[in-house]
């Protein structure tokens, strides 16, 4: 899992993977931001291992979107802890909102 994403839980891999039936791709929305956890099929590990520093997986989601399956997850989810204040914009956030943090916890454990 990503460790600077701490709200991409294992469910949401195992969502994912349900979801795959031979598609290049399955992505994730949050709202209209492509973001991971992505689940890349096979056949794209060579184009995958190909690219470059400058280059960036998002090259590989354009180039193959079209065919791809799609999860929608809530916004709120999309968090990204990259420096010492994201945690505290996050931490806020969910102070400030208790029940949205409730829903999510619910939505995202395995029943």
């Amino acid at each position: 899992m990503l460790a600077d994403m701490p709200f991409v839980t294992a469910a949401m891999g195992r969502e994912l993977a349900s979801r795959w039936h031979g598609e290049p791709l399955v992505v994730s929305l949050f709202g209209d931001v492509v973001a991971p956890p992505i689940l890349y099929a096979r056949r794209l590990f060579t184009e995958l291992r190909a690219l470059d520093r400058e280059s960036c997986w998002k090259r590989v989601i354009d180039h193959h979107r079209a065919q791809a399956a799609e999860v929608r997850w809530p916004e709120s989810v999309l968090q990204d802890f990259d420096v010492p204040g994201d945690l505290e914009r996050v931490r806020a956030g969910l102070e400030s909102n208790p029940a949205e943090h409730q829903r999510y916890v619910q939505e995202m454990t395995p029943s």
